[in-house]
């Protein structure tokens, strides 16, 4: 994505360029800026996982986790889903979030 933010400009041109004429000839700005896009890519991605190791590996020497616990499997998640929502975890691990806590007591009544 970063890749396109960068090189935008350049990618309407060249599309805009391959539009304008059809010929074969205006291919090349085109393919250039695809293969320039996709290598950007897998290098972004390649840093993308490089992080949520480091990321997954901070995470481990800071709590001990319970094996086979939520928080620790949604660690793997990361690699392949760097952005997650707060729903999403919970559909890829099929799990289901707590129930809801009641007020204890005590706090009930100091609202009142």
């Amino acid at each position: 994505m970063r890749f396109m933010w960068e090189y935008g400009d350049t990618y309407r041109a060249s599309h805009i360029f391959s539009r304008a004429k059809s010929s074969r000839a205006s291919w090349p700005p085109l393919i250039w800026f695809l293969s320039d896009a996709i290598i950007g890519t897998v290098a972004e991605v390649q840093v993308t996982r490089q992080a949520s190791q480091a990321l997954k590996a901070t995470w481990q020497q800071r709590r001990a986790f319970r094996k086979g616990s939520a928080a620790l499997r949604v660690l793997d998640l990361l690699t392949d889903y760097p952005v997650l929502t707060a729903g999403r975890p919970g559909h890829l691990l099929d799990i289901t979030p707590p129930p809801p806590r009641l007020p204890s007591r005590s706090s009930a009544r100091s609202e009142s």
